[in-house]
C-alpha cells in the first residue's frame, strides 16, 4: 500500500495537511503523521513512506536531519520530501537540496499565494463537512457505523441534507411512516438517519463525528490563517531591509494595510491630526470602528468609511503617525485583523524614521 507521512511538530499543520491529501484515502493511499523527527524516523523505517512532508524546524531532529537520515542512513532513494519552513530563505533551499538528491524543491508554509484573503475571513462559518465520504470512507467513522448497524441487525436509512440517500440497510423492515432523526452540526442539519430507536443512535453519534470533522477542518482554517499572516509579516520585513525611500516605505505600508480587508484602503499618516486617527496617534492605542459615522470624532473624510482600524506608528518610543485600513462597505473588522495592522505597523515605524534620517543629512550638507 502506498503512504504518505507528514511531519510537523505543529498539530495545526498536521490537520491542514492530512485533510488537503484525505482525497487520496480513497485511492488506497494510507496517511501517516509524526510530531517530532525521531518518531518520523521511526515510522519512515516501519513503513517506508513513498512521500513525505517534513517540517524543517522541529525538536529531538530537525528536518534537514531527518533528510539527511532518510537518503543516507535508511538508503531510501526512492522516497521523496518535501521540506516544509516559514522562512523561504535561499538558504533552507540549499540546505535541502543538499541532504538529498530527490528533495523537492521546498514548500513555504504558507505558499506566497496565500496571502490573497482577509485573516478571519472564514471564523464563524460553519465548515462544510462531507458525509457521504464520513460514512463510506472514513478510516475510523465508517468501521464503526458498520460495526454498530451490523451487530444490532438495524434497518435504517441515511440520507444528506438534500435527500440523496448515502446508506440503507434492510428498508423493507423500516416502519412506514419511518422515524426521522438529524443529523446536527452547530445547529444546521446535515443529513437524517431513517429508522427505529437504533436510528436515534446512529444519527447522535454521526451528529458528533461530523462535528469533530467540522472543528478539524475549522483548526485548519485558523492555522493556515495565522500562517498566512506571518508569511505576511516576513515577507514585509524582508523588503523593508532594503534602503527604500521613505515614500516607497509609506506606499509599501498602505498596499499591506489595504490587504487585511477584501477592498480595504489602506492609509498611512504622519503626526497626529484629528478626528479617530488623530486620537490613536494621541493616546498610542489601536482601536477598530467599525460604524464610523456613528462615532462622534469622526471627521468628514472619516465618515466617508464605513469601518476603519487604526494602529499607531513608532520608533524607539516616539510616535510618528498612524497606519489605517479603511472600507467604503459595511463589514466587521475582527482583533486578528488590528493585531495584525499593528504588527505591520511596528515594522514600518523604525523603517521610516531610518529613511527621513539618509533623507535629512544630504540637506544638513548642503546648508
Amino acid at each position: 500500500m502506498a503512504s504518505v507521512l507528514i511531519v510537523d511538530d505543529e498539530q495545526h499543520i498536521r490537520l491542514l495537511i492530512e485533510q488537503t491529501l484525505e482525497p487520496l484515502e480513497d485511492e488506497g493511499v494510507e496517511l501517516l503523521t509524526a510530531g517530532d523527527g525521531e518518531t518520523a524516523l521511526s515510522v519512515i523505517e516501519h513503513h517506508r513512506p513513498d512521500l513525505v512532508f517534513l517540517d524543517v524546524m522541529m525538536p529531538k531532529r530537525n528536518g534537514f536531519e531527518v533528510c539527511r537520515a532518510i537518503k543516507r542512513d535508511l538508503g531510501l532513494q526512492r522516497t521523496f520530501v518535501v521540506m516544509l519552513t516559514a522562512k523561504g530563505q535561499a538558504y533552507d533551499r540549499e540546505q535541502g537540496l543538499e541532504v538529498g538528491r530527490r528533495v523537492s524543491h521546498e514548500a513555504v508554509r504558507p505558499g506566497p499565494a496565500a496571502r490573497a484573503g482577509a485573516p478571519g475571513a472564514r471564523r464563524g462559518q460553519l465548515m462544510s463537512v462531507d458525509l457521504k465520504r464520513l460514512i463510506v470512507r472514513h478510516r475510523h467513522v465508517a468501521p464503526m457505523l458498520s460495526a454498530l448497524l451490523g451487530g444490532t441487525q438495524a434497518a435504517v436509512r441515511i440520507s444528506d441534507a438534500e435527500g440523496s440517500v448515502i446508506l440503507e440497510r434492510d428498508t423493507s423492515r423500516l416502519p412506514d411512516p419511518p422515524d426521522r432523526f438529524p443529523i446536527v452540526v452547530e445547529g444546521a442539519t446535515v443529513g437524517w438517519v431513517e429508522g427505529d430507536r437504533i436510528a436515534r443512535a446512529v444519527a447522535a453519534v454521526l451528529s458528533y463525528a461530523s462535528a469533530r470533522e467540522a472543528d478539524k477542518r475549522s483548526l485548519a482554517r485558523e492555522a493556515l490563517d495565522r500562517y498566512r499572516e506571518l508569511n505576511m509579516v516576513y515577507d514585509l520585513a524582508e523588503r523593508l531591509s532594503s534602503d527604500l525611500g521613505a515614500d516607497a516605505i509609506v506606499a509599501l505600508a498602505e498596499q499591506e494595510a489595504g490587504r487585511l480587508v477584501p477592498g480595504g484602503r489602506g492609509l498611512l499618516r504622519e503626526g497626529v491630526g484629528d478626528g479617530i486617527i488623530g486620537a490613536v496617534a494621541l493616546n498610542g492605542v489601536a482601536e477598530i470602528v467599525n460604524i464610523c459615522t456613528s462615532d462622534g470624532r469622526a471627521t468628514n473624510e472619516e465618515r466617508a468609511f464605513a469601518s476603519l482600524a487604526v494602529a499607531p506608528v513608532t520608533a524607539h518610543g516616539k510616535q510618528l503617525g498612524v497606519l489605517c485600513v479603511a472600507s467604503q462597505t459595511p463589514r466587521e473588522m475582527m482583533a486578528a485583523g488590528l493585531k495584525l495592522l499593528t504588527a505591520i505597523a511596528a515594522i514600518v515605524g523604525p523603517s521610516l524614521e531610518r529613511a527621513r534620517g539618509r533623507a535629512a543629512i544630504p540637506a544638513a550638507v548642503e546648508r
